[in-house]
């Protein structure tokens, strides 16, 4: 790495450019002395260009280019003299280079430059482009920057070590048509402030001189704005705050306000929790008024020219600062020392924060009790087991103001295990703990080995009381969620990550953003196995992203804030939260029809018994809170935006949301970009302002906020929905109301009942997912508790010695009504799927002696819908009942072979469909069946051309250009995602293969491999293909190479036995093995499987060729009686599927070898054990007689080159299934 630039440097650039000179230098300190300095720096106005101006309206804003095609020719732009490759004298030093040209009448300019290592080319003191790495370009259009007559380019050059150059081209065209050059020479000059005037630069090289070469003709990623420069939408700003000194303070990940409007920042590290006292928002049109909101004094005289030169006059007064203001919290007299924050919440009087390592991965309180602001209390409330990027997250208050939500990635275990909430009146969940992988076909793990073994619930939601005592699971089903939000309708959000090693494969899942509802599922599950967002059983996200890495989110108004604290008091403008101080059931909108009696008292019933189990705080008084937002000084859409921040591609989102259905949709807007961005967090300041923190992972940390100074209204907007839809009234109904773990009394399943037929059962019919989610969540605890009150009160009969009498077995099931609907259908037996465990507990009773329990298989001996015909349902409903079947059968039992056989005739005449769905469903479905047809459906549709998506995302990834070029390779040869699946469910199908089919399948893979994806596409694929390969009969292997739709096995360099051998006979083998297999040698067995040629035929543990049959699992089939005379005496005992033949043909030739394919024509025959392309079809009509060989293919003296310790070990590792810690070898 080279140096820093000296200060001189630094005040000569700022002087030049407006650059920032930076914070005061700071040396290392201890974190004790840390902790009582105070840093501080003046805010300074961020670059940026308009999202989609058209043209400059200041000096410091410049509106993005209408045509980004260059007008410039590659022809015209390569006309060029050579450039030369610059520096200055010193390569450790960083310089700023310039030159100076005259230009008129200028209609396109084409720049292309590169420096090793980085650089930022400027003309006439505008930035126009920056590379951070000389293997990538800079490129841009730059004809708005040159004006008639004299212009200058500027460089600011830096070097990390080793050689340092750089080298631009510049080509402009002129209303002629004329094009002239400026590249990089010996004229440059280095800018200086040696009284003898600039110095000029050295030459490094010419263009095309090695390392760099023909650089220019690299794949540049540059998009519209220049690197370094923010791009944002009209009438908004951006300033910087704070640069944070990384040795000291660290990398921040994590901000929040306190009760007193005061910033809280968290490094991810060891550096501790940081408070930032802000300056003012920079102009007189936000100035607080007694928090009792305002409206900008003077709109017209406020906004001239988009205020893009900010007042920093004190905007609160004489004596309120301009500077923001930093100093390191002091925990010394706490018992723990809090670093790497998450999250972090001011509720309570106290500072609740989530640690992600640091002193430990928890939910932890610190408090203030002597009054000195600063905190001496701090205890651990709750251990996390887990930690690093998977770890646990944010935190945030609940909307009734009576509970902390917490969010983590799948590598964080739920706060308890599945079962205790039975036991532990503490814990509780929304979701029901049977949760599961529930997946049909075998699931093949990453196949780089990403989150191998975990399993369901991956990531997780949930909520606990003030004291974290209590402990309820509220959502679960994610991957990676770092960020969540409640809106002001008391709805919760949250931000979940993709895998983006998965980027090209079917189960991959972009970035998202998710309703996050009461018991909510979202269906991740590791490698393969990730659920669609089609399954009734979870939930669709609201909208996907695509391509990043959630960090922090927060909406437009921010959390709740207490009414009283300094915070609120303060605010440039507050409105009420809705609700505030007890749980928000809603309300119904006017006119909308009422439930029923029944449903009333359930409602208010689920109210009552939820605000006490939420807040967890019976026994004791809680103080009545009333809350309120302070809505940031935007215009009314963007106070209502859920912002959302994403690391990679250093984008943070505006999501925009309106009510539809039960739920709501969105859009998305990008808010603020720019290149690097490593966007951490982000939240909405009381003062009216956005504000935000980049870093993470260790890069150097910036705090920044947003403000606004367009045209636009700012007025305070209550945030809330005038009214919750009928439909979110009646999920809210259904999400809320408790569920009974057993019935008592028989009035209270008769009530429940009664619940369920008038209010459950119409929802499982609609085409609202999450009300029918809502449903069948409501029908599943219903039948949980049916269950539960047989399998109660069965115990108690048999322990007093009678017989069963409550319904049992299939019995407990529920039963769908006579002529129900087929959603209905559905929704029953997915609720039964659910409940299986609680069905074998039932059935697993002792039964009477004279009676014998069924098989579990009867319980689904006459599945619902089996003979329905399948094109009458809807897609959803199809897609649904498909699932439904996958749940009975992967939960239940497989189907009997008469309801296979019964399914089989529906299904395999629905495949395949019109909708990609669906095939993706029957196909596995079909698989797992065994169905004869469709191994050749499924082929045939993986020889049709390849589908392709229409993507752009040129902008985004021009801003993390590593990252981006990756999934811009993808998108421009991108896989067939839908006949990536078929393979995928092809490579267990055991029935319906010939030889041309499995030839048809394994060309699919060579096509496939010329694909781009992520990281784990080409290992995915060649997994899919082992296993395929594992399990295709050695007879087809043989055909499938001949056809040369699979490349045959490569023998390597085979090596040579020690020996020296000897004639071993049958019985000298057996005795030298009787007390011989053990401690022998893995390593040298392996040799040996090699240096007998077995290698040649035989696969063994993945690795070998395909004309003899596998020999992994040959220890399951031979002991070693039967494996000596295999090997010693092959011709003894000659399998039929081994045997050899000798063809005569018509004419007199005798063709010797194994038959290893017939059908009504031909006979295909494997002349050369050793070479699996040495087959030779003969037409039936040709053969005048095949006479069978009575020596085996297999040679006889193999042992015959090995000496004692050569033989045992090769039996040993025969026998040990490829298994090196097997007992028989020395450990």
């Amino acid at each position: 790495m080279s140096p820093q630039p000296t200060a001189r440097l630094i005040v000569l650039l700022a002087a030049t450019y407006g650059l920032p000179a930076g914070l005061a230098q700071t040396s290392n300190q201890s974190p004790e002395a840390t902790a009582k300095r105070v840093f501080r720096q003046t805010p300074e106005l961020q670059e940026a260009m308009e999202r989609g101006a058209e043209s400059s309206a200041t000096a410091n804003t410049k509106s993005a280019p209408t045509n980004p095609e260059p007008q410039v020719s590659d022809a015209e732009f390569s006309a060029s003299p050579k450039p030369q490759w610059i520096w200055g004298k010193d390569n450790n030093s960083d310089y700023v280079l310039k030159t100076s040209f005259t230009a008129k009448d200028v209609t396109a300019a084409r720049l292309k430059a590169s420096c090793d290592n980085e650089g930022t080319v400027f003309i006439n003191g505008r930035r126009v482009a920056a590379s951070a790495a000389w293997e990538e370009p800079m490129s841009a259009d730059v004809a708005k920057y040159i004006v008639n007559g004299q212009n200058t380019i500027t460089a600011k050059v830096a070097n990390h070590g080793g050689i340092a150059a750089f080298v631009l081209e510049l080509a402009i065209k002129d209303t002629g048509g004329e094009v002239s050059h400026v590249v990089t020479n010996a004229e440059w000059t280095v800018d200086s402030e040696d009284a003898n005037g600039d110095q000029k630069v050295a030459s490094r090289g010419n263009y095309g001189d090695g390392p760099w070469g023909d650089v220019f003709s690299n794949v540049s990623l540059a998009g519209r704005v220049p690197r370094g420069v923010f791009e944002v939408l009209p009438g908004f700003q951006v300033e910087k705050l704070f640069t944070v000194p990384k040795d000291e303070l660290g990398s921040w990940v994590c901000i929040a306000f306190d009760n007193k409007g005061r910033l809280l920042a968290s490094d991810q590290g060891d550096k501790g929790i940081c408070r930032i006292t802000l300056p003012p928002v920079a102009t007189s049109s936000l100035l607080p008024q007694g928090g009792e909101g305002a409206r900008r004094a003077d709109e017209g005289a406020a906004r001239t020219e988009h205020h893009l030169t900010p007042d920093l006059s004190p905007a609160g007064g004489e004596g309120v600062p301009t500077e923001t203001t930093v100093e390191r919290l002091d925990f010394s007299r706490c018992e723990h020392q809090p670093s790497g924050a998450q999250g972090m919440l001011w509720a309570f009087d106290s500072l609740y924060f989530c640690c992600n390592g640091g002193p430990g991965s928890g939910l932890y309180r610190a408090r203030d009790t002597d009054g000195d602001d600063q905190f001496d209390e701090c205890v651990k409330l709750k251990e996390f087991k887990g930690g690093g990027e998977h770890g646990p997250h944010s935190i945030r208050l609940s909307p009734d103001g009576n509970r902390i939500f917490v969010i983590a990635g799948n590598h964080t275990d739920p706060p308890f295990k599945p079962g205790e909430e039975l036991e532990n009146e503490n814990y509780s969940s929304r979701v029901p703990t049977n949760w599961g992988e529930d997946l049909l076909l075998p699931r093949m793990w990453d196949a780089n080995g990403h989150a191998r073994g975990k399993l369901a619930p991956g990531g997780w939601i949930a909520s606990t009381d003030p004291d974290g005592k209590t402990w309820e699971i509220w959502s679960i089903g994610y991957r990676n969620p770092y960020d969540m939000a409640f809106n002001a309708d008391g709805e919760l959000f949250a931000y979940d990550a993709d895998m983006e090693w998965d980027v090209g494969t079917p189960w991959y899942r972009p970035t998202r953003v998710v309703h996050a509802t009461s018991g909510s599922e979202f269906g991740w599950r590791s490698g393969t196995g990730k659920w669609p967002e089609y399954y009734i059983d979870s939930l669709p996200p609201l909208i996907n992203i695509g391509p990043g890495s959630p960090v922090g989110v927060d909406f437009g108004y921010g959390p709740p804030r207490e009414a009283d604290s300094e915070a609120a008091k303060n605010a440039w403008a507050r409105v009420p939260a809705k609700g505030s101080g007890r749980p928000d059931h809603g309300r119904r909108a006017a006119g909308t029809a009422r439930p029923t009696e029944e449903v009333s008292n359930a409602k208010e019933s689920a109210t009552t018994s939820e605000s006490g189990r939420r807040s967890g705080t019976e026994g004791r008084s809680v103080r009545p809170t009333n809350y309120v937002f302070t809505p940031l000084a935007f215009p009314a859409k963007y106070q209502k935006a859920l912002y959302i921040c994403d690391w990679t591609f250093g984008t943070m989102y505006a999501i925009h949301m309106e009510p539809h259905q039960s739920s709501y949709r969105a859009t998305k807007e990008e808010f603020v970009s720019r290149s690097p961005l490593p966007l951490t967090d982000v939240a909405a300041g009381p003062d009216g302002a956005l504000y935000f923190s980049v870093g993470g992972r260790g890069t150097h940390s910036e705090l920044f906020r947003v403000v606004y100074l367009g045209d636009e209204s700012t007025s305070p907007l209550v945030p809330s929905s005038d009214s919750l839809t009928s439909a979110a009234q009646d999920r809210k109904i259904l999400e809320s109301r408790p569920a009974s773990q057993t019935y008592d009394k028989p009035e209270e399943w008769f009530k429940d009942n009664s619940f369920q037929k008038s209010f459950v059962t119409p929802y499982l019919a609609s085409t609202d997912p999450f009300l029918r989610f809502a449903a069948i969540r409501q029908r599943e605890k219903f039948v949980a508790a049916q269950m539960q009150t047989s399998l109660r009160e069965n115990r108690k009969t048999v322990a007093a010695g009678g017989k069963l009498k409550v319904p049992t077995g299939p019995q407990a099931l529920l039963t769908p009504e006579k002529f129900a609907p087929p959603s209905v259908i559905i929704g029953d037996w997915l609720a039964n799927a659910r409940n299986a465990a609680l069905l074998r507990q039932v059935h697993a009773l002792p039964w009477p002696d004279d009676e014998t329990p069924p098989p579990l298989e009867s319980v689904i001996s006459d599945l619902p819908l089996a003979k329905f015909p399948l094109n009458a349902l809807s897609v959803t409903d199809r897609l649904s009942y498909l699932r439904m079947l996958s749940l009975v059968f992967i939960r239940i039992a497989p189907p009997s072979e008469n309801a296979r056989d019964r399914l089989l005739h529906q299904l395999d005449r629905a495949f395949p469909a019109d909708d990609p769905r669906l095939n993706r469903e029957l196909c596995q479905m079909l698989v797992y069946l065994d169905s004869p047809s469709v191994v050749a459906k499924t082929i045939a549709l993986m020889n049709q051309p390849p589908q392709r998506e229409d993507i752009d995302m040129t902008d985004l990834l021009a801003r993390n250009a590593g990252y981006g070029k990756a999934i811009k390779a993808m998108i421009d040869n991108q896989p067939d995602k839908q006949q990536m699946w078929y393979a995928f469910c092809l490579r267990v199908a055991k029935v319906g293969w010939t030889p041309e089919l499995r030839s048809d399948y394994y060309r699919w893979f060579g096509r496939a491999q010329t694909w781009s994806g992520g990281n784990s596409y080409k290992k995915f694929l060649q997994n899919i293909e082992n296993e395929a390969w594992d399990i295709t009969p050695f007879d087809h292997r043989v055909l499938v190479e001949a056809a040369g739709a699979r490349t045959p096995y490569k023998v390597p360099e085979l090596p040579k036995p020690t020996g020296p051998g000897q004639d071993w006979t049958l019985d000298e083998v057996r005795a030298l093995a009787a007390d011989g297999l053990k401690n022998r040698n893995f390593e040298n067995g392996q040799k040996m499987f090699a240096a007998t040629r077995c290698i040649v035929c035989h696969r063994f543990a993945g690795d070998g060729g395909a004309t003899g049959p596998d020999l992994t699992q040959l220890a399951g089939r031979f002991n070693i009686e039967a494996l000596t005379e295999a090997i010693v005496d092959p011709s003894k005992v000659i399998s039929d599927q081994y045997k050899g033949s000798t063809v005569v043909t018509s004419d007199g030739k005798t063709i010797n070898g194994r038959i290893v394919s017939e059908n009504d024509e031909q006979i295909s025959v494997l002349t050369d054990p050793e070479d699996s392309t040495k087959i030779v079809d003969i037409p039936k009509s040709d053969i005048d007689e095949t006479l069978p060989s009575k020596v085996s293919i297999m040679p006889a003296d193999l042992l015959k080159p090995l000496n004692k310790d050569e033989v045992l070990d090769l039996l040993a590792y025969l026998l040990s299934r490829g298994d090196e810690k097997h007992p028989m070898f020395r450990q």
